[in-house]
């Protein structure tokens, strides 16, 4: 049973790894920014952006957000994620 009573996400090993890297370590040090000197790896970077948004859809159909999006949001958001995935593709 879920706390926000939709289907929890599941999600295996790597997706989690990459997920947590993508928050902790990206969006963290772009969102609180320090000055400092760092690259990112771009070799890894697709497959970390794709696990996260494999989790979109499904996040997206949990009530206590479904019912925020009428049908033209969930079509945009739709077309952009599959842009999003060509983009992606070496």
């Amino acid at each position: 049973m879920s706390y926000l009573g939709g289907i929890p996400l599941s999600l295996d090993m790597q997706q989690k790894q990459d997920i947590r890297r993508l928050n902790d370590e990206f969006r963290n040090n772009f969102s609180h920014f320090t000055p400092k000197g760092w690259s990112i790896e771009r070799i890894g970077l697709p497959r970390i952006v794709a696990n996260a948004l494999d989790a979109v859809p499904h996040l997206m159909r949990q009530p206590q957000v479904a019912y925020k999006l009428d049908e033209q949001q969930t079509r945009v958001l739709e077309k952009n994620l599959a842009s999003i995935r060509i983009a992606l593709q070496p």
